[in-house]
């Protein structure tokens, strides 16, 4: 059997708890110390978990509540989770608890649990709470009367309509309450004696019994009515945990008396909605009516005369017990029996759950008082607009609806509800002074339903500024509150500007959730603002990429004290196990909102953080198969029929690869998608030799690789590919016809016409450009230049011979043994500019005007010319000469006549 320490702290809820051991709030004893009601636990509790000494990574934190096998929420910490609780200071972890999770109960244990990585366990001690989410009396099943039917009183053996005078009220009278539903010990009645409370805390006996519970109204609380006119008798239900009735109604149908306490004073007003005889304000249909008080002006049976005066006062009380007394305009007296004051509607719009005394005090212009009314109380219910809004789905956020886009809404849960009545969905800017109201109309259907809202219908708002969603249902009984509209929700078409960060997912490494890591029900996000106060509210949204209107989740915080500034980046949203599911191999998008009330509401959006699931995405590094992997260049002479780009990753199902390739100055450049053969994780992608043609440059050319693997709207950039193509080395050396192999040019052999030859080379492509320039030096010792070809353009035909380019004139001036260059350039990006033409190697030849063997030389006087020939002596006797022939000689050459002897 495992063992444990119980040294943790427990746990508690971080606010609207009840001391149940304050005999104040609750006076006959529970079982437990702490109660918790729908204030505390509705729609979800927050569990506070203090942490512990010796807190590290791994450690497990469960809370188990109710079911002590179970835990309800559990966490395992993370090194990023301890390095945050260190930095901010945080005491305590927060659990967020759906009500519909937690079990009622008068004694619901309850306790936390830490694990540790060594197997070491620690608990906090078992406690319990008292767990009430229901509420007194149940939901309203009626909820079209005028009260809550759920509560049912009457008086004892006194009929409604009777008299109470000064007998009655000294004799007292008693209440009768039958029992409700979710009736408890502890619970406190409010009987309400003509405005004024009378309490009774229900015992363990009355709440167990059938019988009615009997609660006595004394005198001094009888003396305290109006002394004159109607009065009314109700009561209402607050259970021990705060919890209270839900819904307009709150009270038990009111039962009406006449009060003759005094009967010296003047009768009680009687209040008017709509010119209606009222003693109930449902503001849910009358806050726009006309409101008023018919005021009697019979003063100990004289009609009052002007200028007296009549002094109307308002007594209010909100919900909250707040009391204000207003006094209307003065009215003078106009001589009739009755006179009618208007009440001005914003004195009571916000008087929903509260309730108003009106009074009269009639005086002359001096002054003196002549008499006193009788007060009439009138008790308000609902609000101007009970029903809530619509709300906005994604892809809307917030407020704003994305230009061309349909909206879709969410109906709230409102009541009534009926699934046949009309609901009509208005879109006005009427509050704005503009004029357009575009109806959607549509049958109720289920609560909560959803409803498109077509962005054909929505474009007159576009550019508009801010416009009001609302809607209105209407029964068809066409009676008082057949039809009712909710409060509008202020939306505007256009772009949102994102000014917060985006959440963070600690489980979506690199921006991916792998299913197989994920251990719980659910993975945790977190809101990375500090900057939220109280009253606000944080609005977030997970959305997954499917096209489906229950792809998504959404949720409100109320940002309370506990949960203000940085305290709510501790607080961990759930996104569920089955949502990822529905995602795998996708993915989602999780964004935020920060509301601050107003009128209207002013919102911060974050950034959306997408994220997707399934496998993590493992990209290889991208490879040009021909290149030097270790010293990161490519040789040309590897490439000559184009080269291979591969790319690889991990199977990613419906992935596209984007990719494009580089030169430097983009001259050279490619690009393309492909996809990777799941058979083999990679796809080979060719380069074509053109390409890596205009990437050859006489210095090399730093080339670029990047790539970008597409899925859905989600993408993975590789590690960028840097590639040096080396230079063009190998290339052929332009040549004069007939001297390709040699470097000695004789003049005298350079044949009419002759041309200089350029070879084939490897990467000739038309429209390559070419000069060709040749070099040397004259007689007189001044330069010889000759720009044979200057920016021409390869052509078709020379792709299959080389080039061919006529000789230039000028040969024979050249100074004998001078060297003369023939120099060849090609620019492969095709540029007509020589900074990026390649030089082919150099053609150096020496000049040679003089034949290395000249003719021989003939003698003069005789018959024969030939080299060897037999002469007379006596013919030479006195004198000969000799013919010497020397091509291409010129007047500055000298020759030597060498005459040799036969014997030497």
């Amino acid at each position: 059997m495992a063992t444990y320490e119980e040294d943790l702290l427990p746990p508690f809820l971080n606010s609207f708890t009840v001391d149940l051991t304050d005999t104040n709030k609750a006076k006959y004893p529970e079982k437990s110390k702490i109660g918790a009601g729908r204030r505390a636990l509705y729609p979800y509790g927050l569990f506070l978990v203090p942490y512990w000494p010796g807190l590290v990574a791994s450690n497990y934190l469960g809370l188990r509540v109710g079911n002590l096998g179970e835990a309800i929420a559990s966490t395992e910490f993370t090194l990023e989770d301890i390095e945050k609780i260190d930095k901010d200071g945080l005491p305590h972890h927060i659990f967020e608890v759906p009500a519909n999770k937690l079990a009622e109960g008068d004694a619901v244990p309850y306790f936390c649990r830490v694990v540790r990585s060594s197997g070491n366990e620690s608990r906090s001690p078992i406690q319990t709470m008292l767990i009430k989410l229901t509420i007194p009396g149940g939901y309203d099943r009626r909820p079209w009367e005028p009260w809550h039917s759920g509560f049912i009183m009457w008086i004892e053996d006194f009929a409604p309509g009777s008299i109470i005078n000064a007998e009655v009220a000294a004799g007292g009278l008693t209440c009768l309450i039958q029992p409700y539903l979710y009736i408890r010990s502890n619970d406190i009645i409010t009987v309400s004696v003509d405005g004024r409370p009378v309490t009774h805390i229900v015992s363990p006996a009355e709440a167990k019994s059938t019988q009615p519970i009997r609660i006595p109204i004394e005198e001094a609380d009888l003396l305290k009515m109006s002394k004159k006119g109607t009065v009314g008798f109700a009561f209402t239900v607050e259970d021990v945990v705060q919890n209270k009735p839900e819904g307009k109604y709150t009270y038990s149908m009111p039962l009406e008396y006449i009060s003759e306490l005094d009967t010296s004073l003047v009768e009680a007003p009687i209040f008017l909605v709509a010119g209606e005889v009222a003693l109930q304000l449902d503001l849910d249909e009358h806050s726009q009516s006309a409101l008023s008080v018919e005021v009697s002006l019979v003063i100990k049976n004289v009609v009052l005369k002007s200028p007296n005066e009549v002094h109307v006062a308002l007594e209010t009380r909100d919900k909250l017990g707040n009391v204000e007394t207003v006094f209307l305009p003065i009215i003078k007296a106009t001589g009739r029996r009755t006179i009618e004051v208007p009440i001005p509607n914003s004195i009571v719009a916000k008087l929903a759950g509260g309730q108003f005394r009106v009074s009269c005090k009639y005086k002359t212009p001096a002054g003196v008082e002549l008499g006193t009314s009788g007060s009439i109380l009138i008790r308000a219910v609902g609000t101007p607009t009970i029903m809530p809004p619509v709300k906005l789905l994604p892809p809307c956020r917030g407020r704003v609806i994305p230009r061309d886009t349909t909206a879709s809404v969410e109906m709230p849960y409102y009541s009534p509800h009926d699934e046949q009545n009309v609901e009509i969905i208005y879109a006005s800017d009427a509050s704005t002074g503009g004029s357009q109201l575009v109806p959607f109309i549509e049958i109720a259907g289920p609560q909560g339903d959803i409803r498109q809202l077509a962005k054909a219908k929505l474009q007159v708002f576009d550019k508009k500024g801010p416009f009001n969603l609302y809607y209105q249902t209407d029964d068809g009984k066409s009676r008082p509150g057949s039809i009712r509209r909710s409060e509008p929700l202020s939306v505007e078409i256009g772009d949102v500007i994102a000014e917060l960060q985006k959440m963070h997912v600690p489980d979506a490494l690199d921006g991916n959730v792998d299913l197989a890591n994920v251990s719980g029900t659910y993975i945790e996000a977190f809101i990375t603002y500090t900057g939220t106060v109280e009253k606000q509210k944080v609005n977030y949204t997970f959305v997954g990429e499917a096209s489906s209107s229950q792809n998504f989740i959404t949720g409100t915080i109320s940002i309370s004290a506990a949960l203000a500034g940085v305290n709510l980046t501790q607080l961990g949203i759930r996104i569920p196990l089955d949502f990822l599911k529905a995602n795998n191999n996708s993915s989602f998008k999780v964004y935020y909102n920060v509301e601050t009330p107003g009128s209207p509401s002013t919102f911060l959006y974050s950034e959306q953080h997408e994220i997707s699931v399934g496998p993590p995405v493992v990209l290889q590094p991208l490879q040009i198969l021909e290149a030097d992997k270790v010293n990161g260049t490519l040789k040309p002479s590897k490439v000559t029929q184009g080269a291979t780009l591969r790319i690889g990753h991990s199977l990613v199902i419906g992935g596209v690869v984007s990719w494009k390739l580089s030169g430097e100055h983009f001259v050279s450049q490619i690009e393309g998608n492909a996809s990777v053969d799941p058979k083999t994780g990679f796809v080979d992608v060719d380069i074509p030799y053109d390409v890596i043609a205009k990437g050859l440059r006489p210095d090399g050319n730093n080339m670029t690789v990047t790539a970008v693997l597409n899925k859905g709207k989600r993408s993975y950039p590789f590690e960028t590919l840097n590639i040096l193509l080396l230079p063009l080395k190998v290339l052929p050396t332009p040549y004069i016809d007939g001297f390709e192999h040699s470097t000695v040019l004789p003049i005298d052999q350079v044949a009419e016409g002759a041309c200089i030859n350029v070879p084939v080379w490897d990467f000739m492509l038309v429209d390559e450009v070419k000069w060709c320039t040749c070099k040397g030096t004259l007689e007189d010792g001044e330069a010889y230049i000759k720009e044979v070809v200057i920016a021409e353009k390869v052509t078709e035909s020379e792709l299959q011979k080389g080039v061919s380019i006529r000789v230039p004139e000028g040969l024979d001036t050249l100074k004998e043994g001078s060297l003369f260059t023939v120099s060849f350039f090609v620019s492969f990006p095709k540029i007509p500019s020589l900074q990026t033409a390649t030089p082919f190697p150099v053609a150096n030849y020496i000049i040679q005007k003089l034949p290395m063997e000249l003719p021989y030389p003939t003698l003069n006087g005789v018959s024969s010319t030939a080299q060897e020939i037999t002469v007379d002596p006596l013919s030479l006797e006195k004198s000969t000469s000799v013919t010497v022939k020397v091509p291409n000689g010129t007047v500055k050459d000298s020759v030597t006549l060498d005459w040799i002897f036969p014997d030497g």
